[in-house]
């Protein structure tokens, strides 16, 4: 959602339950939504998503040929029944739906070879006959070539891909989650972050300089110091909100 431009300041007062936020403030992280920024929305129950993507891409063959719609997914979610129905649905006709799951190995505290049949979530999708691939998620680079090719498959008009991800998880689950059922957790955190990795790759192309790291350092901090200011200045959603904006 910061990559697309909605503003810190909007993501942060729905987790605070403020006026402002891209949901009025209701839902918390798990209602968030910028819709003419192109995110349309997060599920509250796992896997609920799946079928509003198809519902979009459906949409989107008939009114917006060219557009793409990604739903980002984990190696849990997987195992709903949401996802088979939709990729079972977008494959027969064709949608342009780029199926993104970012495999951790957990699904909050289950490893994923104790509740998932296959070794790859990426295998499950010769089973609708579409292309199922396995990507390094740590590397930038190989992901965005993936997506690249995913993308252009959609906009053919030859239907979805399944995209998974290897990523290790480097928290856990929730804030009070202490991870006790992880061997890794202590060092995971400082060995498997993948962002330093890359900057560090950056720095060595010549792409980024120290001067420049320090400056979006500093950069990004005032941003985040302005918008938890702002969301502490915005009032809280009234009661009445509770009843608004709901259609069931």
């Amino acid at each position: 959602m910061i990559a697309r431009g909605t503003p810190i300041a909007a993501i942060l007062a729905d987790v605070a339950g403020k006026q402002g936020g891209t949901n009025n403030g209701k839902g918390g992280v798990m209602h968030v939504v910028d819709v003419p920024r192109g995110v349309l929305g997060e599920s509250g129950t796992l896997g609920g998503g799946f079928v509003i993507s198809v519902g979009v891409g459906m949409a989107l063959k008939r009114k917006m040929p060219g557009r793409v719609v990604t739903y980002f997914f984990g190696d849990g979610t997987s195992n709903r029944g949401t996802f088979h129905e939709s990729l079972n649905w977008a494959t027969v006709q064709k949608l342009p739906c780029i199926y993104f799951c970012e495999n951790n190995g957990f699904a909050v505290s289950m490893p994923t070879g104790r509740s998932t049949s296959v070794e790859n979530i990426a295998d499950r999708a010769a089973g609708y006959g579409v292309p199922g691939v396995v990507v390094d998620g740590t590397d930038p680079v190989a992901v965005y070539e993936v997506m690249q090719k995913a993308v252009e498959r959609a906009r053919a008009g030859q239907g979805p891909t399944l995209i998974e991800a290897k990523v290790t998880r480097l928290m856990g689950h929730y804030v009070a989650d202490q991870q006790q059922y992880r061997s890794d957790a202590a060092t995971v955190l400082t060995a498997k972050d993948p962002l330093p990795k890359f900057q560090d790759t950056l720095l060595k192309a010549g792409v980024l300089t120290d001067a420049l790291v320090k400056q979006i350092e500093e950069d990004t901090q005032r941003q985040i110091e302005a918008a938890v200011a702002t969301v502490k200045a915005a009032p809280p959603i009234v009661p009445e909100a509770a009843l608004q904006d709901l259609y069931a």
